[in-house]
C-alpha cells in the first residue's frame, strides 16, 4: 500500500476518534483529560410534622478521583418535592461553595447542582453536599394506613455504583406508642435506635452497604395519634352510616336514661315520704280523744272524702284505742279504790281485837272493855 494514501487515512481515523469522545465525556466536566467520581455515602434527616408534611435534608458525600466537574446530578428525587433553590457544597479541605438546584427538563426526577463561578469548579477531592425539600407524605402516598396503625415508608436515590454507610432519621411527632421497623426481614440488614425525646421521637436506621443498582426502601411502623392533623379519608376513613347514626343518638338515649332513672327515684321518695306522713298523722289520730272524728279529720287533711272500708278501717283502729285507754282507766281506779279501803296493820288489830272482846263478852263488862283497850291503845302509842 502506498505511504502517501495510508497517512490521510490514519489523519482521519484519529480525528473521528476525538470526535467521538468528545461527545461521550460528561458535559459538566472540564474540557480535556480524563474525568471520575463516585457518590460514597448518603445521610438523611426526615423531619415529620402533625400534618404528615416532612422536610428531607439530604447530605451527600460525593469522591472526585479525577477532572474537574461544574455540576453534581442527583436522580430519584419525588416529582412532588418542593426543592429549596440552593444548596451548600463543602469541601473536606475547607472552604464552602453555594450552589444552584435546578430539575432536569427531559428527566424531571433528576436534579443538577451547579456550582455558579467558574472558577469554583470542583476538582480532585471529597466534597459534602446538602439539599433540601419539602414533601407531603400523605399525598406522595409514603405514608399509608397498616392495620392498626401506619406505615412510613420512603425509598432512596438508587445507588448506581454501591455505597456504604446509609443512614436515615426520622423525626416524628410524640405519640403513646413507640416507632419501629415496618417488618421482622430489615432487622436482619437494618440497625435501628429509637430515642424518646420530650418534643418528639427519632428513630434511626442504618445500614452498612448498600449494594450497586438497589435503592433502599426505609420503612417503619408509626402511631396513628402522632398525627392529629391528618384527616384524609383514605387514613382515616368515615365510620359506616349506621355506626355514626348510633354513635350520634348514644348521647342522648344515654340522658333519657338517666333522666328517667331520675324521674322514677324522685317518684318513689315522693311516694314513700307520702306514706310516711299519713302513718305518722294516723298515729297521731288513735291517740287523741275519742271524741274526735277521726275518720273525717284524716281525710279531711288530704282534701278529699273517706271511702267506706278506709273509714271502717279507721273505725276499727279508734275503737281499739279508745277500749285500751278505758281498760287502763278502770285497772288504775280499782287500784286506788283498794289503797283507800285497806286499814293500817295497828289499827286492823284494834278493831279485830275489839270485835273479839265485844262478841265474847257479856253486857256489864262493856265499859270495862271499852277502858283497858283504851288504855292498851295508849300504850302503844
Amino acid at each position: 500500500m502506498n505511504s502517501g494514501r495510508v497517512a490521510p487515512f490514519f489523519v482521519a481515523v484519529l480525528a473521528v476518534s476525538a470526535l467521538l469522545l468528545s461527545l461521550l465525556l460528561p458535559a459538566d466536566a472540564h474540557a480535556g483529560g480524563w474525568t471520575e467520581v463516585h457518590q460514597t455515602s448518603d445521610d438523611v434527616r426526615v423531619s415529620v410534622g402533625a400534618d404528615g408534611v416532612a422536610i428531607f435534608e439530604y447530605r451527600m458525600r460525593w469522591r472526585i478521583v479525577a477532572g474537574k466537574f461544574r455540576s453534581l446530578d442527583v436522580g430519584g428525587i419525588d416529582l412532588r418535592a418542593a426543592l429549596e433553590p440552593e444548596a451548600t457544597v463543602s469541601s473536606e479541605k475547607g472552604g464552602d461553595h453555594i450552589a444552584r438546584v435546578e430539575r432536569d427538563a427531559k428527566a424531571p426526577d433528576t436534579v443538577h447542582i451547579f456550582v455558579d463561578a467558574p472558577a469554583k469548579w470542583l476538582g480532585r477531592g471529597v466534597y459534602l453536599v446538602d439539599i433540601r425539600y419539602k414533601l407531603d407524605l400523605v399525598a406522595a402516598k409514603i405514608l399509608t394506613r397498616d392495620g392498626g396503625m401506619w406505615r412510613l415508608a420512603w425509598t432512596a436515590p438508587p445507588a448506581l455504583e454501591g455505597r456504604d454507610g446509609a443512614r436515615v432519621v426520622f423525626e416524628l411527632p410524640t405519640a403513646p406508642t413507640e416507632p419501629r421497623l415496618a417488618n421482622a426481614e430489615q432487622v436482619q440488614t437494618t440497625l435501628a435506635t429509637l430515642r424518646r425525646l420530650p418534643d418528639g421521637d427519632e428513630l434511626e436506621l442504618v445500614r452498612a452497604h448498600v449494594p450497586r443498582g438497589e435503592a433502599v426502601t426505609w420503612a417503619a411502623r408509626v402511631d396513628p395519634k402522632a398525627f392529629p392533623a391528618v384527616t384524609t379519608p383514605e387514613l382515616r376513613p368515615p365510620p359506616p352510616p349506621a355506626q355514626a347514626a348510633r354513635a350520634a343518638d348514644r348521647t342522648p338515649a344515654v340522658l333519657s336514661q338517666v333522666k328517667t332513672w331520675l324521674e322514677k327515684m324522685l317518684a318513689t321518695l315522693r311516694f314513700v315520704e307520702l306514706v310516711a306522713a299519713i302513718v305518722a298523722f294516723i298515729g297521731r289520730m288513735c291517740v287523741v280523744n275519742t271524741s274526735s272524728p277521726s275518720s273525717s279529720l284524716i281525710f279531711a287533711a288530704r282534701g278529699r272524702s273517706p271511702s267506706r272500708s278506709n273509714a271502717s278501717s279507721v273505725s276499727s283502729c279508734c275503737r281499739s284505742a279508745r277500749s285500751d285507754k278505758a281498760r287502763r282507766a278502770r285497772v288504775r281506779a280499782s287500784k286506788a279504790t283498794t289503797r283507800s279501803r285497806r286499814p293500817s296493820n295497828a289499827a286492823s288489830i284494834q278493831v279485830e281485837e275489839h270485835r273479839r272482846l265485844t262478841s265474847n263478852a257479856s253486857p256489864s263488862s262493856t265499859p270495862l272493855l271499852r277502858t283497858s283497850a283504851a288504855v292498851r291503845s295508849a300504850e302503844r302509842r
